[in-house]
């Protein structure tokens, strides 16, 4: 009866530490991946506001006609100004072929459909998993939103959907 007794405890007890040992690795993995989503969220969006930040408003609604205040768009076209300032000290845009590269920020179609891809002189993938990107012409200022997802792991972290947004203001 003892040894009845002494086994229940010790099964009590395991399945007391065992399952504490996995509520800590959901928490755990689910802490990561919000860490990660955050931080590809950050460097996508912190790219997309360091170049559109040298764009100007007209720039950006010529490159992209249909481009109206308060209407989302899933792209937007652009160009950074060249360099050097032609011989009136204006700024030089290029033509997008040979002087300047037009620079195309987009949600990634049937391939690649959850990336944000950089397309131009480099062309690149900022990052994966992406659910959402909407850009909000607002004045003279671009809103950018971006969702990022995870699907469930392992069969125990559920999907994971965060947001996260920046806004850049035109200088040019």
């Amino acid at each position: 009866m003892e040894v009845l007794v002494a086994l229940s405890i010790l099964t009590i007890i395991s399945a007391v530490t065992f399952g504490a040992l996995r509520v800590y690795d959901v928490t755990i993995t689910m802490s990561n991946t919000k860490s990660h989503l955050y931080a590809q969220l950050n460097q996508g969006l912190n790219k997309m506001k360091e170049e559109l930040a040298q764009t100007s408003r007209q720039k950006l609604l010529e490159l992209n006609p249909g481009l109206t205040d308060s209407v989302p768009v899933n792209s937007i076209d652009f160009q950074v100004p060249l360099p050097d300032l032609d011989a009136n000290n204006d700024i030089q845009w290029g033509d997008g072929t040979t002087l300047g590269v037009t620079i195309r920020y987009y949600q990634g179609a049937l391939t690649m459909p959850n990336q944000l891809i950089r397309s131009g002189a480099p062309s690149s993938v900022l990052v994966n998993d992406i659910e959402d990107l909407r850009f909000i012409l607002s004045g003279n200022s671009l809103n950018i939103g971006m969702r990022a997802t995870k699907q469930a792991q392992r069969g125990i972290v559920p999907a994971i959907s965060l947001r996260s947004s920046a806004s850049v203001d035109f200088k040019n």
